[in-house]
């Protein structure tokens, strides 16, 4: 069961990632791919070792797995202005609904009330 969770919070973390802070580039999207492809494999041959372990112990496991995981993606995720995302949390440059559209139109997904709402934020200005 853990192991299943431990992946959607893999997967969510990346996808996350790469939808509210879209400026990444090539290398970013090969760069989430590869992290997230070295998380699942770690998360896959650790799961056999904590199988003895307690309910406790294995949560506490997997939570410090998943903050390890938040802080190499919001430390090490190239961005197209060398800006970590982790900096720009700490400037308060959180994602803008352009930035979000921007994610979201990456992975060919155009939500077109989001637009909408865009156009009517520039129209009244």
């Amino acid at each position: 069961m853990y192991i299943s969770v431990n992946l959607f919070f893999v997967i969510l973390a990346h996808l996350s990632a790469a939808i509210f802070y879209p400026h990444i580039g090539k290398l970013g999207a090969v760069f989430l791919f590869i992290s997230g492809l070295l998380w699942t494999s770690f998360l896959i041959f650790t799961r056999p070792a904590t199988i003895k372990f307690s309910n406790d112990t294995v949560i506490f496991f997997s939570i410090v797995i998943n903050i390890f995981m938040l802080t190499e993606i919001v430390t090490l995720t190239p961005q197209l202005d060398d800006i970590s995302i982790f900096k720009k949390i700490i400037r308060n440059q959180y994602p803008t609904k352009k930035d979000i559209y921007l994610g979201l139109l990456n992975f060919g997904i155009k939500y077109e009330p989001l637009l909408v709402e865009l156009k009517k934020e520039e129209l009244s200005k």
